[in-house]
């Protein structure tokens, strides 16, 4: 069984600490910010192997994914852009 994928989409305080618990465990993560992909370069190494910069398309597409401002997420309705909850959402 492969190592369930997990998507950022955010890249502060509280998903470095998140996701160095989910390296740690095994998993790998994918990183993305509002600002781009040159950006996440040195969040992304002080994570270490199991992360990796990437878009908000990438992260969205992985096993789990979550956003460090989930109100802004649902206030604006972007979420449907990325991810489909089959009506449940």
């Amino acid at each position: 069984m492969s190592a369930m994928k997990v998507g950022f989409i955010g890249a502060g305080n509280v998903m470095a600490k998140i996701g160095r618990y989910l390296i740690n465990a095994g998993r790998t993560i994918v990183v993305s910010n509002s600002r781009g992909l040159e950006t996440l370069g040195k969040f992304v190494a002080e994570l270490g192997v199991g992360a990796i910069a990437g878009t908000k398309q990438q992260a969205a597409k992985r096993e789990i994914v979550t956003r460090e401002d989930v109100k802004t997420w649902f206030e604006f309705g972007e979420l449907n852009d990325y991810v489909s909850f089959g009506g449940k959402a």
